[in-house]
């Protein structure tokens, strides 16, 4: 399948929620993914319930960290200033889609060395102490579906910017992952199908730092 641009969100009210989403409307995107890995709930209030993430500035903020980062990766020869990626071609905001997996998304950066293709994020925030969020890591191996289905080529690394603490993080995406995320994406699906809300799993320091739905989300476990 050629690239295509991500299917248009619908229009939601900030700080609202309506039962009449069309769930049926199957594709996935890479952001559902990392939604998931952080709290399940996510997805099930943005999709089941169509509900919208009452997050002030912070969607803007980070907004403006993904262009300002973009716009230093222009001008900088190579990517990230790694020797191993010195002359690496780069396209920037590539939105891809896939049939198949039921599956989009925007990559930040693609870069492109020889025969080999790596998907680059960019982050607002600190990395986990040196190393990538669990959430971030999938979805950089979703961007890595994405790309081997458009481009039929292996992805076997990505790397994801932390612009909070400076960290260039590579990550290894082996099959293992891939194979695991593609059984994620059918989870996701029967979880939307059933219409339920998935239990809470996370720790609450999760709840309260930076969790949009808490306005709707009850703490009950």
């Amino acid at each position: 399948m050629g690239r295509r641009r991500g299917t248009r969100c619908r229009g939601r009210v900030r700080g609202s929620y309506s039962h009449d989403s069309d769930v049926a409307e199957d594709v996935l995107s890479a952001t559902d993914i990392k939604h998931w890995f952080y709290c399940p709930r996510i997805v099930y209030f943005e999709r089941a319930m169509n509900a919208r993430a009452d997050l002030g500035s912070q969607q803007e903020e980070a907004l403006r960290v993904h262009e300002r980062l973009s716009g230093l990766e222009r001008r900088r020869i190579g990517a990230l200033g790694r020797p191993d990626l010195a002359g690496a071609e780069k396209e920037f905001g590539v939105a891809l889609g896939s049939r198949g997996l039921g599956l989009r998304g925007v990559v930040d950066c693609v870069l492109r060395l020889g025969g080999e293709i790596v998907p680059l994020e960019y982050k607002a925030m600190p990395s986990q102490g040196g190393r990538a969020w669990p959430d971030h890591k999938y979805q950089l191996t979703a961007y890595a579906l994405l790309i081997e289905e458009n481009y039929g080529s292996t992805v076997r690394r990505g790397l994801i910017f932390y612009e909070g603490d400076g960290a260039a993080i590579e990550i290894r995406i082996t099959p293992m992952m891939k194979a695991y995320l593609r059984r994620t994406i059918r989870r996701i699906r029967e979880a939307l199908v059933r219409g339920e809300p998935p239990p809470i799993r996370v720790p609450e320091s999760k709840c309260s730092g930076g969790c949009g739905f808490k306005w709707i989300c009850r703490p009950a476990r």
